[in-house]
């Protein structure tokens, strides 16, 4: 589904966004 999917993406972009922040 394309919920899911979306999901993923915001997901793995948080992670990017907390790591970005922490360096």
């Amino acid at each position: 589904y394309q919920l899911h999917l979306c999901y993923i993406i915001f997901f793995i972009g948080l992670k990017l966004f907390l790591l970005y922040n922490l360096y």
